[in-house]
């Protein structure tokens, strides 16, 4: 697995890899929700926001001021859409659906890797008063927090676009989630698949990045 916070890309990550992982299942994240009295129970807490589509609770788990909880209400609607698109095609295909979807992104694919409580209970945490650096798994770059009023919130306050950039930065956002409703419309139809779905979505995310340009889409199989 990839990083879960590496810069702010790594936020766009973060929201991916829990929405991919995260619930109620056996091994997937998000089952151990325990607020955020510690730094591990704040990142199972996002999970846990994540997976049952709680927007004021995914966006109380970060440090933030100004625009920044607009920004980070627009990653919930990507991660969130994820979630939806990964019980969608289980739900339609086979519990092993999602990991078809997931193979078949090359490119994009680390980007929906499933965080499972294994890998959450090997973050390895250390603690200095009030901060915190949490680092994941065959990762270097921790994830910093800090402890405010008795709860540890993930800060990513540097890393996260200055106020007047907050606009263009849910644009690209909103196409992102775009892309994955997209995905979400053609699960079940016929002539589709999770190989197919994940074209489109990949696709779709490709033209986002793009500026909006058109991209063609290959063909269901």
């Amino acid at each position: 697995m990839r990083t879960l916070v590496r810069s702010l890309t790594g936020l766009v990550v973060l929201v991916a890899l829990l929405a991919a992982g995260c619930g109620g299942e056996a091994g997937r994240a998000g089952g151990k929700s325990g607020g955020q009295a510690t730094p591990k129970n704040t990142i199972r807490t996002l999970s846990d926001a994540l997976e049952n589509g709680r927007k004021d609770a995914f966006v109380s788990c970060f440090k933030l001021q100004g625009r920044q909880r607009e920004y980070l209400g627009a990653n919930f609607d990507m991660g969130y859409g994820i979630v939806r698109l990964r019980k969608a095609l289980e739900e339609t295909y086979g519990s092993d659906a999602w990991q078809k979807f997931r193979e078949a992104g090359g490119h994009w694919g680390a980007g929906f890797e499933v965080a499972t409580d294994e890998m959450l209970d090997r973050v390895v945490v250390k603690i200095d008063g009030d901060k915190a650096a949490c680092t994941m798994p065959d990762e270097t770059e921790p994830m910093l927090m800090v402890k405010v009023g008795g709860a540890w919130l993930i800060d990513l306050s540097t890393q996260l676009p200055a106020d007047d950039r907050v606009p263009e930065a849910m644009k690209a956002m909103a196409l992102t989630t775009a892309a994955v409703e997209k995905g979400i419309a053609q699960v079940g139809k016929p002539g589709q698949s999770p190989e197919s779905v994940n074209r489109l979505v990949c696709t779709e995310m490709t033209r986002g990045l793009m500026g909006g340009a058109p991209v063609p889409v290959p063909p269901a199989e």
